[in-house]
């Protein structure tokens, strides 16, 4: 190959690479956008390349400015503090549910325990159709 075709496919493969990078800033962009209202958090992205001088910031570079200052100005114990692990995270919402549906658990036992004493008092089942399990929650 000349060295005119390997500078042009040189060209050509870092052109698609640039356009590959647009495309997939475009879209982290637009899950920042998302978290940020769906879970009420200030996002900033600010990605760059070594050895370029041009700064891409999104939402904008004053924006992401005073987001890293906002979080800077808190103390140091207060900011490691508000850093939370995903991991730490996502097993606090693991163990809310789990309470919820503990919680629920119990009013399903206590409704069909309502539903077997309402069905005995009204002479719907006689004691004996019932299981042991069901007279032993009455």
């Amino acid at each position: 190959m000349t060295g005119k075709g390997y500078f042009g496919l040189l060209e050509m493969l870092i052109r698609e690479s640039e356009k590959n990078l647009q495309k997939k800033l475009a879209l982290l962009c637009k899950k920042a956008y998302k978290l940020s209202i769906l879970c009420h958090v200030k996002a900033s992205i600010v990605p760059f390349t070594t050895g370029k001088t041009n700064i891409f910031a999104w939402l904008s570079l004053t924006k992401a400015n005073d987001i890293v200052n906002y979080y800077l100005d808190f103390p140091e114990k207060q900011r490691q503090h508000k850093l939370v692990e995903h991991e730490a995270y996502l097993q606090s919402i693991v163990n809310d549910r789990e309470k919820d549906i503990r919680e629920l658990e119990k009013m399903v036992v206590e409704k069909e325990m309502e539903n077997i004493f309402n069905q005995l008092v009204g002479g719907r089942k006689r004691f004996d159709e019932f299981d042991v399990s069901d007279i032993k929650g009455l």
